[in-house]
């Protein structure tokens, strides 16, 4: 067996060694070990010794634009099985491979773990949180001071750290925070995550952007987006993409690779054994978890009485863009959830869904849209043999991101899963 993995090094680091090692073991391999390149820090090959046979899966993480580049340019001299990325892949790397199957369909994009871009700071710094657009004039250089009346802090320049263009993080900072704004030119440049973090631990006045198992001693801020309460990067609000900056990390797969240990990989990946490994690397994994619901002041009081004494699963349902089916994570998250219930001995009558629609229309239609999509769910859920106790909509309340433009009313249109009290 060889299989070689190409792209992110936000997965490629220490996420994909550990998946490869775990499952060479799990298919019966010997001596399995993970093997450092001599001469490039971002390549390393996992072996093992099968039936006498060596076996290995070779791993480039150079950035995220390298997975359709290798896709694309597969073949027996320069191989690539799987590629890797930690945003999802762009329209244009999509029409590149269109010969090769939909990058965008079930067969083809696999979400292998969430993550969070979290924005670190010092922690001497008091600075807690900050919106979307404070952090776009921070890193376009608006903003060179903390005692900006922008951001109320204590006076001190403002030491700006980023990641380098080849890796996701930057392509997931950049579009949903800079919005086409250009990072200031005197921005210190990284292409290792351990290093930037290591940078802003020592510097009281630095501001960086990093993947969130990298914050190290550092301190992460709540982020808030135009209309929405400040969010930060936690367990719960990055497995349900409420955060902000929230983000899946990808595994993408052609079509027209009948190589079958490609589809054992992507399936051990993918299971309780390695989302167990993604929790221990530090990412988020997709396995579900309850926890208690918080009624802060200012919520809906109709979602209030909701979800009292309640406890909210670690998904939000999402949609294609535009429509009411089910998205790829959400395809998958219907299993992950009949699985979830019965290991728990929870009743699928103490299921409640709550839909959610964005501004786009007036508030009768928006409460339609969002019964229409927790009915979607429903029905997608009873196909795994769960009937659902309720499937209401709530509108557009409490919306988790800007609904200004697409992508945050996309984000919006969801639904959000709990299980009610006995």
């Amino acid at each position: 067996m060889i299989l070689t993995f190409r792209g992110s090094n936000t997965i490629g680091e220490a996420l994909a060694p550990r998946l490869a090692q775990a499952f060479l073991a799990f298919n019966g391999d010997a001596d399995v070990s993970i093997v450092p390149s001599k001469t490039d820090p971002g390549d390393v090959t996992v072996v093992g010794t099968r039936g006498g046979k060596k076996e290995a899966l070779v791993i480039s993480a150079h950035g995220s634009a390298f997975a359709a580049t290798g896709l694309l340019a597969h073949s027996p001299e320069t191989p690539t099985e799987i590629g890797m990325t930690s945003r999802r892949m762009t329209p244009a790397e999509r029409q590149s491979l269109a010969a090769k199957g939909d990058m965008y369909g079930p067969m083809s994009e696999h979400v292998l773990a969430l993550d969070g871009v979290a924005v670190i700071v010092n922690r001497a710094n008091p600075t807690g949180t900050l919106s979307v657009r404070q952090l776009k004039d921070i890193f376009a250089g608006a903003i060179t001071d903390w005692g900006d009346s922008r951001v109320g802090g204590i006076a001190g320049p403002v030491h700006v750290y980023r990641r380098d263009e080849n890796s996701g993080t930057f392509d997931t900072f950049a579009t949903l925070v800079m919005h086409g704004a250009t990072i200031r030119a005197d921005a210190r440049q990284f292409d290792d995550s351990d290093a930037l973090s290591a940078a802003v631990a020592k510097d009281p006045t630095a501001i960086g952007f990093i993947g969130l198992p990298y914050v190290g001693s550092n301190k992460a801020l709540a982020v808030s987006e135009v209309g929405t309460a400040a969010i930060p990067p936690n367990r719960l609000t990055i497995a349900t993409e409420d955060y902000a900056l929230a983000r899946r990390l990808f595994l993408y797969t052609t079509q027209t690779n009948g190589n079958p240990d490609i589809r054992r990989f992507l399936e051990f990946a993918l299971s309780d054994a390695g989302q167990q490994l993604v929790e221990q690397v530090g990412f988020i994994p997709l396995s579900l978890r309850a926890e208690p619901v918080a009624i802060a002041p200012g919520l809906s009081p109709e979602y209030a009485a909701l979800t009292r004494r309640a406890e909210r699963l670690s998904t939000d349902f999402r949609f294609q863009f535009g429509a009411t089916d089910l998205d790829n994570r959400a395809i998958r998250d219907t299993s992950r959830l009949a699985n979830y219930l019965a290991a728990n001995k929870i009743l699928p009558r103490r299921l409640l869904l709550i839909g959610y629609d964005d501004e786009a229309g007036p508030t009768t239609a928006a409460r339609l849209g969002s019964e229409n999509r927790a009915k979607a769910v429903a029905v997608a859920l009873r196909q795994e043999g769960i009937v659902v106790g309720q499937a209401v909509g709530l509108g557009s309340i409490q919306p988790v991101a800007d609904n200004s433009n697409d992508a945050g009313r996309d984000r919006n249109r969801r639904v959000e899963v709990y299980v009610l009290p006995q």
